[in-house]
């Protein structure tokens, strides 16, 4: 009973019994990050580099995204292929590699402002794949864990299948649409997400920052509205109040996370409900103290990937602008 409570705890899918992994420890930065995520507006393909920081080969198994209506292919050197791996300890830039995605089935073609969801799943490279396409075949509503459907299977079968048991960790990234390759700015967006809300919506993003210098935030925007404001969370007589701020520092060495609750960017007035529905992404310009700006891409979703337990609409909060009472940030 312990093994199953664990494994439903774990999202884990009887079939050929995968457990998927999207998230990790408060403080645990992930073994795989992305960085120079973006979509080529000249050429229609989207490109990033892999930082794989374990000791473990990893296969880049299964890829997908809702706005590719006919799938997504993977090209290296001009060819198709269904894989790759991405070495221990090692970084796969796709440029050097002459490796890129392609959205086949688009409803048009991206243009700067635009951006699309990407879901990217890895395995170990000494597991069996058999069933990577399955994956790829079922990409959204991201459904990736088959919960609804272990129920009966895992009942008295739980030992016939430990043998068969593998991991696979799941990211959703968000691709923005750009003219040119995005700025290095020294830190990495781990995860992000955007509430489908309007006219007032709230987004939230994980950073990590792995040099040994702070890295500060002043400003976000975004095309999708037309303010957008850095928030802070603080308690008044027994009250979360939400208040502007002018900046957020990340941590040299740590990780700095955007969450329900606490820090927050908001995006105000938003001039377009439909680009926020849940399945889609939107950029966030992030501008930083010495004016680089760096466009990300955002997932629209109503709670954050892999995490089922709903979010915080219910909380007594106010905001601090007027007439904007009650809503979620």
């Amino acid at each position: 009973r312990s093994i199953i409570i664990l494994a439903i705890i774990l999202g884990l899918s009887i079939g050929n019994l995968a457990i998927f992994t999207s998230s990790y420890a408060e403080d645990e930065v992930p073994s795989i990050y992305f960085s120079d995520v973006w979509f080529n507006v000249e050429t229609q393909v989207a490109t990033l580099t892999i930082e794989n920081h374990s000791d473990t080969d990893m296969v880049l198994s299964a890829y997908c995204s809702p706005a590719a209506t006919e799938g997504v292919t993977l090209n290296v050197d001009g060819e198709a292929v269904d894989m790759l791996l991405i070495e221990a300890n090692s970084t796969y830039d796709f440029v050097e590699n002459n490796a890129a995605f392609t959205f086949e089935g688009l409803a048009q073609p991206l243009e700067q402002g635009d951006a699309v969801p990407l879901l990217l799943t890895f395995d170990h490279a000494d597991d069996d794949m058999e069933h990577h396409a399955e994956r790829m075949d079922d990409c959204y509503p991201y459904d990736q864990m088959g919960m609804d459907e272990m129920s009966d299977d895992m009942d008295g079968h739980m030992d016939d299948h430990m043998d068969e048991m593998h991991v696979h960790q799941q990211f959703l990234l968000g691709v923005p649409a750009l003219e040119v390759a995005p700025p290095e700015v020294g830190v990495v967006v781990l995860s992000s997400w955007v509430r489908p809300q309007a006219p007032i919506t709230a987004a939230y993003v994980t950073f990590y920052n792995p040099t040994d210098e702070d890295i500060v935030l002043v400003g976000v925007s975004s095309p999708v509205a037309t303010v957008g404001e850095m928030h802070t969370v603080m308690m008044e007589n027994d009250v979360m109040q939400m208040r502007p701020v002018e900046q957020f520092v990340i941590p040299a060495g740590e990780k700095f996370e955007l969450m329900p609750g606490g820090n927050h960017f908001m995006l105000i007035d938003v001039t377009d409900p439909d680009q926020l529905a849940e399945g889609l992404a939107v950029p966030l310009v992030l501008v930083f103290e010495d004016g680089t700006e760096l466009t990300i891409g955002v997932p629209v979703l109503s709670a954050p990937f892999g995490d089922d337990m709903g979010n915080m609409d219910n909380m007594d909060m106010e905001h601090g602008h007027d007439g904007d009472m009650g809503h979620s940030e």
